[in-house]
């Protein structure tokens, strides 16, 4: 769904919303990722991807790319991950302003990959390979 996103607002974005969005993917690339202020970064990490979305205009994908980013953050707060990620938020968007939809599609991909590809094994590292629930254990 993020590909898709990337792939359309390549098509349709002008100057300024690329550079309206700038600012975040600085901010997000920038900050700090400990566990103290990984509250922080993964808001400003949701911002940046809810715009993303919203300015491509696929309302359809809109929930569920935001369900989604829940669960990441929430997966980000149980492993206290402090790597940043390997793909920067500047570069999906100038892949987003280089008007390539091909490219804007691969490089937000090859994020969502790396970032999966960093938390899976870190959380079946804490958890194991079985679902994680949240239920009571005495229910």
């Amino acid at each position: 769904l993020e590909g898709l996103v990337a792939r359309e607002c390549a098509l349709l974005l002008s100057d300024d919303q690329v550079n309206e969005l700038r600012p975040i993917a600085v901010r997000v690339d920038a900050a700090e990722t400990s566990a103290f202020a990984l509250g922080q970064y993964n808001a400003d990490d949701g911002d940046f991807h809810r715009a993303l979305v919203e300015m491509s205009g696929l309302s359809m994908v809109a929930k569920e790319i935001e369900r989604l980013q829940l669960i990441k953050g929430t997966c980000r707060l149980l492993i206290a991950s402090s790597a940043p990620n390997a793909i920067s938020h500047v570069k999906i968007l100038d892949a987003i302003a280089s008007r390539n939809p091909d490219h804007a599609e691969a490089v937000m991909r090859q994020s969502v990959l790396e970032s999966a590809q960093k938390t899976i094994p870190q959380l079946r590292a804490q958890f194991g390979n079985k679902p994680i629930t949240f239920e009571s254990e005495s229910a």
